[in-house]
């Protein structure tokens, strides 16, 4: 199986799912995304380090981090090796001083929360990109694709559900590409 590095892109609150946020991935070879619905202790834990925000306390991320550098472990990587009922599953990859590698199961939210803080890549298997993820470029511009445009992002969220449950990949694709341009012309 073929990996493929991700950074991480943006993150927005979920309009249809209050108190959660839509982190969004892109891999660095091919420019598609894929979008993950995380909480938001996990979003702040995210946000909290790429802003650079001082926190007068550890938070937990920071402390699980403190951990393993006091016991000299390294997140070597985490790798989004499935998708499951619309749920993505991840490894956090541990290195130990004498190279040995440990592969934790691991929320995706949290593994990604400590690979941005070890500067570890993330990357996920073709075959997830393939089950879930939005081409960058994808446009709304092919036949009935401007249909979506009055939706609101809530309603547009809906939609994209119901068509990841049905298997409809490529509507549900197109759809979470005007999400995401919907929520950056939002956030502009």
């Amino acid at each position: 199986m073929q990996k493929q590095e991700l950074k991480v892109i943006a993150f927005a609150s979920s309009e249809s799912s209050p108190g959660n946020f839509i982190l969004m991935l892109e891999s660095i070879e091919t420019q598609v995304r894929l979008p993950i619905i995380i909480g938001a202790f996990e979003a702040q834990a995210i946000a909290v380090y790429l802003e650079k925000m001082k926190m007068p306390r550890p938070l937990t991320h920071e402390l699980f981090k403190n951990t393993l550098l006091a016991l000299d472990v390294q997140v070597s990587e985490v790798i989004i090796h499935d998708l499951v009922d619309g749920v993505y599953i991840s490894w956090l990859i541990l290195k130990t001083s004498t190279g040995e590698e440990i592969r934790i199961d691991a929320r995706t939210s949290d593994a990604i929360a400590l690979a941005v803080r070890f500067n570890s890549p993330i990357t996920t298997y073709d075959q997830v990109i393939q089950k879930a993820g939005i081409n960058a470029d994808y446009t709304n511009n092919r036949e009935g694709g401007d249909e979506w445009d009055n939706f609101t992002v809530n309603e547009l969220e809906d939609i994209l559900l119901e068509k990841a449950e049905t298997e409809d990949y490529e509507t549900a694709a197109m759809i979470r590409d005007l999400i995401n341009k919907k929520i950056q012309q939002n956030n502009s």
